[in-house]
């Protein structure tokens, strides 16, 4: 039972091993300024947030380790809606659909107060800059498809 994407040589099966690095816990999200929770979610032995090396892109998300491949990330926080209009203006939603490619909702992390860290994952300019991809199972995940060390992840 293997789903395999020859365009990102990902390959995922029933039993396939990953590691899970979930979001840091915000103990007191009161006492985090306004605008910054998504970045209080950083699970700062991993990752890190600082401008990112793309023109016009604010922030980015960078490796503060190695990060082995089959490593994942999520699920990418933000606010459900069914506005499409809106979501193609904010730059942050991702479409979630079901197993017919019918809308069921779009996940929206422009707000920073109710989003997390995968906000600041940035598209990659080339395909060869790519070290990650997202995957849909009624959530968005990212999988890291190399081993990344100190480099901006890009999806």
């Amino acid at each position: 039972d293997c789903k395999n994407d020859d365009t990102y040589g990902l390959k995922l099966y029933a039993t396939h091993k990953t590691t899970h690095i979930p979001d840091a816990y915000v103990i007191y999200p009161s006492l985090v300024n306004s605008g910054y929770y998504a970045m209080a979610t950083t699970p700062l032995d991993t990752a890190f947030i600082a401008k990112s090396t793309l023109p016009r892109a604010g922030y980015g998300a960078f490796a503060a380790r190695r990060i082995a491949k089959d490593t994942y990330f999520g699920p990418y926080g933000g606010l459900k809606h069914n506005d499409s209009l809106i979501a193609e203006t904010t730059g942050y939603a991702w479409t979630i659909k079901n197993e017919l490619g019918e809308l069921i909702y779009f996940i929206d992390a422009f707000d920073p107060n109710n989003s997390n860290w995968l906000r600041f994952i940035n598209s990659a300019n080339a395909a060869c800059q790519q070290n990650l991809v997202a995957v849909m199972q009624l959530k968005i995940t990212f999988e890291s498809l190399a081993s990344n060390d100190n480099k901006q992840f890009y999806q």
